[in-house]
């Protein structure tokens, strides 16, 4: 079964198996509210979710981002070298301007014991220069959802506004937040989030970033 039509089927099971609830009613649970006819669209087939609804029906079912997609993205598999484990990409996240989350399929296996470690995590690639010192333009970074309380300089993948993603360090402040670039480039410049203010940007933590690794087609 291909990933879309696997992602589809397990949305309208979790709903109607395990919270028994209309797709209006799934609606109304997400973080940004859609209609039932969008959820429908879902579970039809006919659209799919992007990954930050996906982590939010992962909120909304209590299922980790694994549960959405076939066994063959979660195996793990011998090598000669040792043994990994297949984890999902998501999609693209930007580290400079935020853009949206894009989602495409594809897998990168990772060491079997850091799947452990984060069992739900997911990687996002890496687009912009905003986080170089840490995360290259084109690298994967490792994302575990379930860490969405911010440490003081941690990196988080998070959505602004409700609508686009990136990758930034985190500071907590008296009244907000402080996102921070980690680059080699002067030009990148602090955000600033307070509570106070009614212009200032819409934060959703999507989870921390744990680990990184470079493409196979990698060249220094």
């Amino acid at each position: 079964m291909e990933t879309r039509a696997h992602i589809a089927k397990k949305i309208r099971e979790f709903r109607t198996q395990k919270l028994k609830i209309s797709a209006q009613k799934l609606a109304e649970l997400l973080v940004q509210p859609l209609s039932g006819k969008t959820i429908s669209s879902w579970e039809n087939n006919r659209t799919q979710p992007d990954a930050e609804r996906l982590i939010q029906l992962c909120r909304a079912f209590n299922e980790p981002i694994s549960a959405f997609y076939p066994e063959e993205y979660s195996r793990v598999s011998d090598s000669s070298n040792g043994h990994y484990a297949d984890v999902a990409v998501y999609g693209s996240i930007a580290a400079g301007k935020p853009l949206a989350i894009i989602p495409i399929e594809d897998t990168r296996p990772i060491p079997t014991e850091m799947h452990r470690k984060y069992p739900e995590g997911f990687f996002l690639k890496v687009d912009g220069e905003s986080m170089n010192n840490v995360l290259p333009n084109g690298s994967f970074a490792l994302i575990d959802p379930s860490q969405t309380y911010p440490t003081d300089n941690g990196a988080y993948a998070l959505c602004l506004n409700q609508d686009d993603a990136t990758i930034k360090r985190i500071r907590t402040l008296e009244n907000g937040y402080e996102l921070l670039p980690d680059s080699k480039d002067p030009t990148f410049r602090p955000i600033v989030f307070d509570y106070a203010d009614a212009d200032s940007n819409e934060i959703m933590i999507i989870g921390r970033v744990v680990w990184m690794m470079l493409p196979f087609d990698w060249a220094i």
